[in-house]
């Protein structure tokens, strides 16, 4: 099976990072005051045209699905198989990522 397309709305600045690196980074969740674990999110399927951002593979499975505001999306969790934490930086996850 192919390998899944993700996407994340960001600039330019975050595209090139990401695609530098080959590391997607996370933190806890906004909504809850940043007390949850922490998550790498993405959209599913590839950046719409016209939007800005970045379309990416990873070979690390989701955590789970869920929405966000109404599109579908995928979360990598902390503690999951392959999502790391970031090294030096409390609270923060990473996962490895192909930017495409």
């Amino acid at each position: 099976m192919a390998e899944q397309i993700f996407h994340r709305r960001a600039d330019e600045r975050e595209r090139r990072l990401v695609a530098d690196s080959g590391w997607l980074w996370g933190k806890p969740p906004r909504q809850i005051a940043g007390n949850g674990p922490a998550c790498v999110k993405a959209y599913l399927g590839p950046l719409p045209v016209g939007e800005a951002g970045y379309s990416f593979r990873t070979r690390v499975p989701p955590s789970h699905y869920r929405s966000f505001f109404g599109v579908k999306g995928a979360v990598w969790d902390e503690g999951a198989t392959g999502v790391l934490d970031v090294p030096g930086l409390r609270g923060h996850v990473r996962i490895p990522v192909e930017v495409i």
